[in-house]
């Protein structure tokens, strides 16, 4: 015969699971939401950074002069930590804060670009094969007359982001688990509470099995288990009323 679990333990693991379910989705959405906020604010700052240095490029695209775009890319790029890219609309690299522009590819298919060339600004987060890391892309078009005279590129790694997300990860996962001990001892005890009147008409029903209906089951709190207790207990008073009765009139006839 199967042995049968007692009602706590069927109840606990159950109140704890959910619980603990209920922590890990919360995490995982406040985590995924953090890192959204941070990609966003990263490409808001780029946008920003792109917009500076158009005034400084701006004056160099009619006539170009790619020396003088590559050189101020260069310099704002060691100034502000940030690649910065100017490209023609053809794809051709004129400028950039990292590389010798003459010996970069054709730009002309890169997401961002694309994006740019079709007057918005442009956003993409990949491995750069250059710096050998992931970055994150912000490109917007230089205009004239509505007339796109060239692409300007920001970019950042996103090594810190990860960093960061990284950090508040590890505060949330030992928030998590110092709320998931607490939540456990809070389950414990709420499934006590409502398995231990459970118990208590259970001694006192294996009393009223064995003829000693002089006890009585206390009254819980709940409405349903205080239902039952004054059932057992007129039970236990009706039986034993009755039995007194029996005893009485067997005593009459001898």
């Amino acid at each position: 015969m199967k042995k049968k679990k007692r009602l706590i333990w069927q109840i606990f693991p159950s109140f704890l699971v959910i619980t603990l379910f209920s922590l890990l989705a919360v995490s995982w959405y406040a985590s995924d939401s953090m890192r959204h906020f941070f990609l966003d604010q990263t490409a808001v700052d780029l946008s920003v950074r792109a917009v500076l240095l158009e005034k400084q490029v701006g004056v160099h695209l009619s006539p170009i002069d790619p020396p003088a775009v590559d050189s101020i890319c260069k310099s704002l790029g060691k100034q502000s930590a940030t690649r910065f890219t100017v490209i023609l609309p053809s794809g051709k690299v004129i400028g950039d804060s990292r590389e010798t522009p003459q010996l970069m590819d054709n730009h002309a298919n890169r997401p961002e670009i694309v994006r740019a060339l079709a007057g918005d600004t442009g956003r993409a987060i990949r491995y750069s094969n250059t710096l050998l890391q992931s970055m994150m892309y912000v490109a917007r078009p230089i205009t004239e007359n509505d007339d796109i005279l060239a692409v300007i590129r920001a970019a950042l790694p996103t090594t810190f982001i990860d960093r960061e997300l990284n950090s508040i990860q590890l505060k949330i996962a030992l928030a998590g688990l110092l709320i998931a001990l607490a939540a456990a001892g809070a389950s414990l005890w709420i499934s006590r509470r409502i398995t231990r009147p459970i118990e208590a008409m259970k001694i006192g029903a294996s009393h009223f099995a064995g003829g000693d209906f002089s006890r009585r089951l206390a009254v819980p709190d709940s409405e349903e288990m205080a239902g039952l207790a004054d059932a057992l207990n007129q039970m236990a008073a009706q039986l034993d009323r009755r039995i007194n009765t029996i005893v009485s009139q067997r005593n009459e006839l001898k």
